[in-house]
């Protein structure tokens, strides 16, 4: 099945200038905690960090996206048109916004502004990254595909601008996922298949709502849905994109793709679910509801947990351990508890791309999380918890 998509144009987006940076207040943890906190200030949302550079988005009556000028210090402010939705690294020192009305933005490290204009019918906007196919004398690059309500875009920051949006066959109602070059998005209880010039490829009726962010493993993609099922849907099978589906036994509210072809479904009555190689693995009990946002770090994964905690959960000796595979069980390592609450996702510290790490190293990055309170958590390897 074909759509013809008419094309868009951007709404153009001003913004005032920037502000200037202000301190800030450093707290360390107190033991058996490693790291510190940061108080950066009211309706802090989001955070991502990257080689040189950590971004924070604000919401509230004054949106806005900051940039940490060192320790103690915001460098700069931005005002943003409106509640940031999503936030993601789009190249060496370049952050892509998405707002709560179909703004879309690039900023760089200084605080310039690359791009910002609106997609047409507003609406959160999500963001999904992926890279273009290299040509002989190229590198691939990050395309950065932005979904609001009704309309989409790809955006290639080596070569601005570069497409309209277009418009959805259907709603998006969930975050998206790219694959080989085709977006795949939900749409009430539907997902919807694109190809890259935005026709449409297919699309397959679930029987409940999705919201949840698809999971990309093994060259499927993977939707939880609200009538309580895990969807495997293979994107190069339009006549029967449909692989597999599972029995999850409560509404989900997270999907996390595991190394080693493995992948994990929250469910909103505390449990982890495991699936591997297509087939249920096990689960573990949390008691808490899982979240959207899991971050690998070497042999751990850490998700947000319930409304004010983090879960480390061990990977070594399962069969989701990065370095050496096994037939282990999946363990609960440590809790972090912050009493005032902990918005969305965790992320990890992003060191420069040609800086090569030991596994140890790696299991030792610092993990990014923001607080309901207005500070900025991080978190240092081995500290402990409850």
């Amino acid at each position: 099945m074909t759509a013809i998509i008419p094309i868009l144009a951007w709404l153009p987006l001003v913004l005032p200038g920037l502000s200037p940076g202000v301190p800030v207040e450093l707290e360390p943890l107190p033991p058996p905690d490693e790291g510190h906190t940061l108080a950066l200030g009211a309706d802090l949302s989001l955070v991502q960090p990257m080689p040189g550079r950590v971004f924070v988005a604000f919401g509230g009556a004054e949106p806005r996206l900051a940039a940490l000028g060192g320790a103690k210090s915001l460098a700069w402010a931005l005002p943003l048109a409106a509640g940031p939705t999503d936030l993601e690294a789009a190249g060496p020192s370049l952050v892509a916004v998405g707002d709560a009305d179909g703004g879309v933005y690039l900023v760089r490290g200084d605080g310039t502004v690359v791009f910002a204009a609106k997609l047409p019918g507003g609406g959160p906007v999500h963001l999904a990254l992926a890279e273009s196919a290299p040509s002989e004398d190229d590198k691939p690059r990050k395309i950065i595909y932005c979904l609001g309500r009704e309309s989409w875009a790809a955006l290639d920051p080596g070569n601005l601008p570069d497409s309209a949006p277009r418009e959805f066959p259907l709603p998006a109602t969930s975050p998206p996922a790219v694959i080989g070059g085709t977006l795949l998005y939900g749409a009430g209880d539907t997902v919807v298949a694109l190809d890259p010039d935005g026709g449409e490829l297919w699309r397959y009726a679930t029987g409940g709502s999705l919201t949840l962010a698809p999971a990309v493993l093994g060259g499927m993609v993977w939707f939880a849905c609200g009538d309580n099922r895990l969807y495997g849907f293979s994107p190069d099978n339009p006549a029967a994109p449909l692989v597999e589906c599972h029995e999850l036994g409560a509404p989900p509210s997270a999907v996390y793709a595991l190394p080693g072809e493995g992948l994990a479904v929250g469910t909103v009555d505390g449990r982890l679910l495991f699936f591997l190689d297509g087939a249920p693995a096990g689960e573990v009990a949390l008691g808490p509801t899982p979240r959207p946002g899991a971050v690998l770090r070497g042999r751990e994964l850490i998700i947000p947990l319930g409304w004010n905690r983090l879960a480390a959960l061990g990977l070594a000796g399962t069969p989701y351990d990065p370095e050496e595979p096994g037939s282990g069980r999946v363990t609960l390592d440590w809790l972090f508890t912050h009493e005032s609450g902990l918005c969305g996702e965790a992320t990890l510290f992003a060191p420069p791309t040609d800086f090569k790490l030991t596994d140890e190293e790696r299991g030792g990055l610092a993990v990014y999380v923001a607080g309901r309170d207005g500070r900025l958590v991080v978190l240092a390897r081995g500290h402990g918890g409850e």
